[in-house]
């Protein structure tokens, strides 16, 4: 390297610091593009469906002629609003308490810890 009988110049010092940062972030990305993910974190929803698609999409569209109505708090814009999203949640709760009934007999029937065994 540049070490040089005990001699270092500041510019030698500089130099020694900089190919030793260049290095560390070298590492560090390739690391992060070898095991971090690069989808968002919702990307696999796999419980989502086109059911959902379409109850989101209502709920949406009531959520912005509400919006554009002023923000009404009764009448028929309203209800709607409240309606489209009291089934988008309803069915977002159903979806999520299915997938958990589908993991929890795994977990209860100790599959995880019968493979580890």
């Amino acid at each position: 390297m540049l070490y040089d009988n005990g001699n270092l110049t500041p510019g030698d010092v500089a130099v020694i610091v900089d190919e030793a940062y260049y290095d560390t972030v070298n590492i560090l990305v390739s690391c992060a593009k070898n095991f971090v993910p690069e989808h968002r974190k919702a990307f696999y929803k796999f419980r989502w469906d086109a059911e959902l698609t379409r109850l989101k999409e209502a709920a949406v569209d009531a959520d912005k002629l509400w919006k554009t109505a002023g923000k009404p708090r009764y009448g028929p814009i309203f209800d709607k609003r409240q309606t489209t999203r009291m089934h988008y949640r309803k069915r977002l709760r159903q979806g999520t308490t299915l997938f958990l009934n589908v993991e929890k007999p795994f977990i209860n029937s100790g599959g995880m810890q019968n493979s580890l065994a």
